[in-house]
């Protein structure tokens, strides 16, 4: 698995490793506030990368993808990724 900042979005990559592999889902973790911790979960991703536009400035971002098999059975993780956000975003 592997993060990029692209412009002002987050393009995380992978590749296949299992042919049984159907869709992917991609978690998204980050700090909201000092005490608020934020999940998000992106499902049903048909191909090998997924495009974050949702990012703010001088954040860290913590990726992992999961593989979902034709019977709706959900993989162990992939590693974590890790993204910093520069302090100012070119938009």
């Amino acid at each position: 698995v592997e993060a990029k900042l692209v412009k002002e979005e987050v393009k995380i990559s992978w590749t296949q490793s299992d042919k049984r592999v159907k869709t992917y889902i991609v978690s998204k973790r980050y700090q909201k506030s000092l005490f608020d911790e934020s999940t998000e979960e992106f499902g049903d991703i048909k191909g090998l990368e997924f495009i974050d536009p949702e990012i703010a400035a001088d954040k860290t971002y913590y990726y992992i993808v999961y593989s979902v098999d034709e019977y709706g059975i959900k993989s162990e993780p992939s590693i974590e990724v890790e993204l910093k956000t520069d302090k100012i975003l070119d938009k």
